[in-house]
């Protein structure tokens, strides 16, 4: 992790097992504000770049505590991806996750145990960071686009729920 004129840039694993540099703001990183969308422990989504890229497509970093035995976003997304090879109505509504990294050097079961606090073993949360396209948010649709993308979004959850529970949480 470097952090340099006003940037802070990270090497993360991209889907094709080359590395990738992505980065965001110093600014953005200090000025996160509340948003629509994916909340939990202490999560944050910052505008990102990533070194390289010139597809014009817009880019997020996510921020996450998860808990450590939580399967990453970018292997349910894969398993999703094979669910929906033999259904193409969902392969369109899955984000794409362009890298992500691990940082286990920063879990909590490493602060527990260097402060020797007892609890559970698996109880830890690991930091993970991932880099994703973009998503606009359902809520800049009205009318017609909007009714159609709910129900196909409600559609993609139920056959996700039936196929791969572990990626409803369930």
């Amino acid at each position: 992790m470097n952090q340099t004129d006003g940037e802070v840039t990270v090497e993360m694993h991209g889907p094709d097992g080359k590395p990738k540099l992505v980065s965001t703001s110093t600014e953005e990183l200090y000025h996160v504000k509340r948003h629509y969308g994916i909340v939990g422990r202490s999560t944050r989504v910052l505008r990102a770049k990533i070194s390289g890229d010139d597809s014009g497509d817009d880019f997020v970093l996510k921020i996450s505590y998860p808990e450590a035995f939580r399967i990453g976003e970018h292997d349910m997304i894969i398993r999703a991806k094979e669910i929906a090879d033999n259904r193409g109505y969902i392969l369109e509504h899955l984000p794409e996750c362009v890298a992500w990294l691990n940082l286990p050097q920063y879990s909590t079961s490493t602060i527990r145990d260097a402060l020797k606090v007892k609890g559970k073993s698996n109880s830890g949360r690991i930091l993970r960071i991932t880099a994703w396209k973009r998503l606009h948010p359902i809520t800049d649709l009205v009318g017609k686009e909007l009714w159609k993308a709910f129900w196909e979004c409600y559609r993609c959850e139920l056959t996700l729920f039936a196929c791969l529970p572990i990626l409803t949480g369930t």
